[in-house]
């Protein structure tokens, strides 16, 4: 296969799993973006000496067909039973597509998605390079004792001299790039529907609005290991859960939380524009664990 081939598979196949992190039930703009990725993928390895891959292709070609058309369910379950296909898919291409257990896990997958079973865990006994399990990361500096009172918001996040455990999410800009885009674009909406909720308390289309920045900024930050950026939008993603499910009241505290987590967000995503922009030197490690207790206490969560 020619090397310009070559290349053009693995951006696809990084394209489609940075997209289907980034995917909401209902946006089927996304939808149609990964339809056109795979579409181009699958004629690709149409071509190529990747049989097992293509027929992979197809398949996922198919899936998102059926949800274009309503035939298959846009459910996050389903999203993250294609989301570890194209993962298992970008581990077969390493291999040059001599995976015969990645084979066999995504027919399982396949094989899950089309019976439905969107809750159930099909049978895989390793996933590399797809996407992450939904867990809390560790902060980088968990191990830093803190004075803050739990209670109160914090003042802003300090830089540490401890070195974060990993810069291996430097190590792909163009990912980088796409997510600093994003994740900026989403942050800055936060503010304007807020306002909006004053004027229209309890809109549950507008506490979805407030709650898809974090969501989607702890999909694609675990994606690309920024585990700091993760563990704080998960934190608050949790607490907009409990709201979005009637388990507590937009309030007023619940929005100094979304308004503060944001602000720190936005630092966070313009320090690795910075160090993207002018060099890994100007990167800075941030502490951001007082954030993640305060929000844990403001939900009410009970801490070690």
């Amino acid at each position: 296969m020619a090397e310009e081939e070559t290349v053009s598979i693995e951006k696809l196949l990084d394209d489609m799993a940075l997209k289907i992190m980034m995917v909401e039930p209902g946006d089927l703009a996304v939808v149609g973006e990964l339809v056109v990725l795979v579409e181009s993928l699958d004629e690709i390895l149409e071509v190529g000496d990747y049989p097992k891959l293509q027929k992979m292709a197809h398949s996922l070609r198919e899936a998102f067909g059926k949800i274009v058309m309503t035939e298959l369910a846009d459910t996050p379950g389903n999203f993250d039973l294609l989301g570890k296909c194209i993962g298992l898919m970008q581990e077969m291409y390493r291999k040059k597509g001599d995976d015969q257990e990645g084979e066999q896990s995504s027919a399982d997958l396949l094989q899950a998605l089309q019976a439905g079973a969107s809750s159930s865990e099909p049978r895989i006994q390793k996933i590399s390079g797809g996407n992450p399990p939904t867990v809390e990361p560790k902060s980088d500096t968990s191990d830093i004792a803190s004075s803050h009172d739990h209670n109160e918001a914090p003042s802003g996040p300090k830089i540490i001299a401890a070195p974060p455990e990993s810069l291996d999410f430097m190590q792909d800009p163009e990912l980088l790039t796409g997510f600093i885009e994003e994740t900026t674009e989403h942050l800055d909406s936060i503010e304007v529907n807020i306002l909006e909720l004053e004027d229209n308390p309890g809109d549950l289309d507008i506490i979805n609005n407030i709650f898809r920045p974090f969501h989607t900024s702890k999909g694609v930050s675990g994606f690309l290991n920024l585990t700091n950026i993760q563990a704080l939008a998960h934190s608050t993603e949790n607490l907009l859960d409990d709201v979005r499910n009637n388990k507590r009241t937009m309030d007023s505290e619940v929005i100094e939380v979304v308004l503060k987590v944001g602000d720190c967000l936005k630092l966070l995503v313009d320090n690795l524009k910075k160090a993207l922009d002018e060099g890994i030197e100007k990167y800075k490690n941030y502490d951001i664990s007082n954030y993640i207790s305060w929000v844990k206490c403001v939900q009410g969560v009970e801490q070690a």
